[in-house]
């Protein structure tokens, strides 16, 4: 998981409460997220990890690899994205060719503020908004098919799954 207050930090707040409603217990929250995260803050969790990176570069990769990847390949794990900008896309993209599942959340229910997404394009033109749009879209094929799930988020949680 990152670790900025508005990205997927957002959502350290209600992990640990939903964990008890499906049975888990001890859940703990761990994000592992470029330096360039202090400028922007940092959600409250359980660790942090902060990976030394070029100023502006969000991915936390080592050896040419993202560490979030190789964190799940190695351990079994799945990737969950809410959506998710350029970094999203690129993990997204190593993940489904490495073998590791993808579940991809979208839709209205979980579109980013438009206030503060028309600052950032102001400052940056080329922002990726949401570089999970092209995994929803095309159509997937082979093994990746069996690794993708999508589920669309509309209005106030109406949930519908493709997968």
């Amino acid at each position: 998981m990152g670790g900025t207050r508005e990205g997927i930090g957002r959502a350290y707040s209600w992990i640990p409460e939903a964990a008890r409603e499906f049975g888990l217990g001890d859940i703990k929250t761990v994000g592992i997220v470029s330096r360039n995260a202090v400028e922007y803050g940092v959600a409250r969790q359980d660790y942090i990890v902060f990976v030394d990176t070029p100023v502006d570069d969000w991915g936390v990769r080592a050896n040419g690899r993202s560490l979030m990847v190789d964190i799940a390949k190695q351990t079994g794990g799945q990737m969950i994205y809410f959506r998710g900008g350029a970094v999203s896309h690129a993990e997204i993209e190593e993940a489904l060719a490495t073998g590791v599942p993808v579940t991809v959340y979208t839709g209205d229910g979980l579109a980013p503020d438009a206030v503060r997404v028309a600052k950032r394009l102001e400052k940056d033109p080329n922002y990726v908004t949401d570089g999970t749009e092209d995994f929803v879209s095309r159509p997937s094929a082979g093994n990746m098919a069996s690794l993708l799930t999508v589920v669309v988020v509309e209005g106030e949680g109406r949930t519908l799954q493709r997968d």
